[in-house]
């Protein structure tokens, strides 16, 4: 039976029998930079010792700059996807919170909160604490010792 090739999400070449890749991996940013500078370093060198040859700029332009600033674009890209992927994950946070305090009545308590949600409850503490702060939710503690979070918009209306 001729041997099936599979393509994994990094555009690689995978075998069943366990061959290794034929394909190089995708240098990281930092590792763009390095190899870039350097290069750029050396065939700027060699073009500045040999100031009568200026085909050492192609070399340094195509094998050393281009591959520096693309790696300085890419780590500058990743760290705003990253920014942009924690803000989204603690609005989605916070609304898991909400849903769980509509669903309660607008009480509810870390643990109860993080007991509904896929959220530990040092996070469900942290994000009850700063709504507690901004005046989204009011923090009481009860006779018992249980610190309890109220949301008086999620209360019961009389008449409804």
């Amino acid at each position: 039976m001729p041997e099936v090739e599979k393509r994994n999400y990094n555009s690689r070449v995978s075998r069943t029998d366990g061959e290794r890749s034929k394909h190089p991996r995708k240098r990281t940013p930092i590792e763009s930079i390095v190899v870039g500078g350097g290069l750029t370093a050396i065939f700027g060198t060699v073009f500045f010792i040999r100031a009568g040859e200026w085909w050492w700029l192609f070399p340094m332009a195509f094998a050393g700059l281009m591959p520096m600033v693309s790696g300085i674009y890419r780590l500058f890209a990743s760290k705003r996807t990253n920014r942009e992927t924690l803000a989204e994950r603690e609005a989605d946070a916070e609304k898991q919170v909400l849903r769980v305090a509509e669903q309660q009545r607008g009480k509810l308590t870390a643990a109860t909160t993080a007991l509904r949600t896929n959220l530990t409850i040092r996070e469900v503490q942290d994000i009850l604490e700063r709504m507690a702060k901004n005046g989204h939710a009011v923090m009481n503690v009860t006779s018992e010792g249980i610190v309890e979070f109220e949301f008086p918009e999620f209360f019961p209306r009389l008449g409804s």
